[in-house]
């Protein structure tokens, strides 16, 4: 019985010789708490990806006609309701901006999200009439930002490709 209860007595030091540059994910710093963070992407199929995988921005015709773009934010670390703003550029032109005031979705993973902010795209007057065929294959910068309740910001911006989508997925 003794020998039991000194082996007991050596497994709680057995596996802590290993060290972490900080704290585990999700937990406050020392001093300090984590900050809000976004992440923005898109879904293909039932599967997201974020801009920082692919740097595809599709453009899609929408089923109650003109093109869109459907980014989705993924946050954490913030209030539920929020109010978030996209602005698709390229170079000097903005072809498109949107702002939503929403609650987040808890997805389950850790992630909140608002699943689409719905950016209309287009050429900037006086040319907001004319075909964008012009804009596909090309960059342009997708700048996301986001306002909690609370007056907390953040906000992500990304250079992408404009590719064309046939269907919304």
């Amino acid at each position: 019985m003794a020998r039991a209860l000194w082996i007991l007595a050596l497994v709680p030091s057995v596996g802590c010789s290993g060290s972490s540059s900080g704290p585990p994910s999700g937990q406050e710093p020392p001093g300090g708490k984590l900050g809000a963070e976004i992440l923005v992407g898109y879904y293909s199929k039932i599967a997201f990806s974020s801009l920082a995988e692919s740097d595809q921005c599709p453009v899609l015709w929408g089923l109650q006609g003109g093109n869109w773009t459907m980014p989705t934010v993924r946050a954490r670390r913030m209030a539920l309701h929020i109010q978030a703003s996209g602005k698709l550029a390229m170079g000097n032109e903005e072809l498109g901006h949107a702002t939503m005031d929403a609650d987040l979705v808890d997805r389950g993973d850790g992630w909140l999200e608002l699943t689409y902010l719905p950016i209309p795209v287009s050429h900037a007057p006086p040319n907001e009439a004319a075909p964008i065929d012009d804009i596909y294959q090309k960059r342009a910068r997708l700048t996301f930002s986001v306002v909690d309740e609370n007056g907390q910001t953040v906000t992500d911006q990304h250079d992408v490709v404009l590719i064309q989508s046939e269907v919304t997925e």
